[in-house]
């Protein structure tokens, strides 16, 4: 158990391995190497266990959980919720900005992580990490046919960055902004931003605002919670994986 709360302060608190063990080492004596690797392995426990907190569900506990949102006029049929985040690594002064690995974001490397999310909150399906050069378009393009099987019937709100799914992905509606004449999008080169919005336009826009912002995406406050994930992840892609799991375990905990 103590090995646990240490580990866990480690990256809550976003500490080196060092530090931490300069705090501790009065009773609980043991080299960096070895509390790196118990800190490793109660990552993978907890994390087996973050993973059964995520449950798909299905049309009609999606319609359940936006039962009370509230949203906006022309969104009431809103059931899911789709964002994306860059994490950032360690790298900066060696890895290209060429490279897969390099975030624009985050000006540094990092893993891209794609959530979906019900209107409570709750991850209800999350993919990543995977390269930050992913674009959110292309990622739909690949997951297509797990959209048009796994989430038939579901209507998500979403940003720009998710246009392609509009027109491509069956059985799935997307509510996505009207893009200005300002848009410019690698994922969606053959779209163009209109000239000028109808007052319409700006009016939906508006409200679509308004109804993604009451869902945020987590990774703001799952990168509050653990300091480790916010500063730059020295221990490898499948250790910053597992801690996503953990952090995404207890935010899916926390919500009612």
């Amino acid at each position: 158990m103590t090995q646990l709360y240490v580990s866990l302060y480690k990256d809550i608190s976003g500490k080196g391995y060092g530090k931490v063990l300069s705090e501790v080492k009065d009773w609980l004596p043991m080299t960096q190497k070895t509390l790196q690797h118990n800190t490793a392995v109660v990552r993978q426990c907890l994390a087996e266990w973050g993973r059964t907190q995520r449950v798909l569900g299905d049309q009609s506990s999606w319609e359940k959980a936006s039962r009370n949102a509230d949203f906006e006029m022309g969104f009431e049929d809103v059931t899911l919720f789709l964002d994306s985040t860059d994490l950032p690594k360690s790298g900066k002064q060696s890895v290209s900005r060429k490279s897969d690995e390099w975030s624009y974001k985050e000006n540094s490397p990092a893993q891209r992580y794609m959530a979906q999310m019900d209107a409570k909150g709750r991850i209800i399906r999350l993919w990543g990490g995977y390269s930050p050069k992913t674009y959110d378009g292309h990622f739909l393009q690949v997951q297509k046919a797990w959209f048009e099987e796994s989430l038939r019937g579901a209507v998500i709100a979403a940003d720009c960055h998710f246009f392609w799914g509009k027109d491509n992905i069956d059985g799935v509606t997307f509510h996505i902004p009207f893009p200005d004449k300002k848009y410019k999008s690698k994922e969606n080169p053959t779209m163009k931003g209109f000239s000028k919005l109808t007052k319409e336009q700006v009016g939906y826009n508006a409200r679509l605002k308004k109804v993604r912002a009451r869902v945020e995406c987590p990774f703001g406050q799952m990168r509050t919670m653990f300091k480790s994930l916010h500063s730059c992840w020295r221990e490898g892609d499948e250790q910053q994986n597992l801690l996503v799991d953990v952090a995404v375990g207890i935010h899916n905990y926390q919500i009612k």
